[in-house]
């Protein structure tokens, strides 16, 4: 295929598009003794651009990545698209201490147990 017919094709679809597409994205989940951590992969999305909510037991992650059209492309693969994943999470969660770390398009979460959820060491007296 030469450069002119790689033109032509990519200039029968040309128009500018608003099309949002939607997507799951991809995270990791780790557990220890005093948080549950989650990375999720939002490739693009600025920290404005998320949200994060907990409600009735329930983490809900929302994020939207747009790609600014200064022109109309000649080849356009790189779409604006929707982030949307949610998790139940066990009432040992304490959500008001819940902390959101964006680095390099992935999302570190940790949520925190409550004192009560960790492990106690038992004290015992001898007598």
């Amino acid at each position: 295929m030469d450069s002119n017919n790689l033109r032509e094709k990519g200039k029968a679809n040309i128009e500018p598009t608003k099309t949002i597409l939607r997507a799951t994205p991809l995270v990791d989940i780790y557990e220890n003794e005093h948080e549950i951590l989650l990375h999720v992969e939002i490739p693009g999305v600025s920290k404005n651009d998320i949200k994060i909510h907990i409600d009735n037991g329930i983490l809900t992650l929302s994020g939207v990545r747009t790609v600014e059209q200064k022109v109309v492309p000649e080849w356009e693969e790189i779409k604006n698209v929707e982030y949307h994943r949610a998790f139940s999470v066990p009432p040992t969660i304490d959500p008001e201490k819940v902390t959101a770390d964006l680095v390099n398009g992935v999302l570190a979460l940790s949520l925190p147990k409550t004192k009560a959820a960790e492990p106690q060491t038992i004290k015992i007296n001898a007598k």
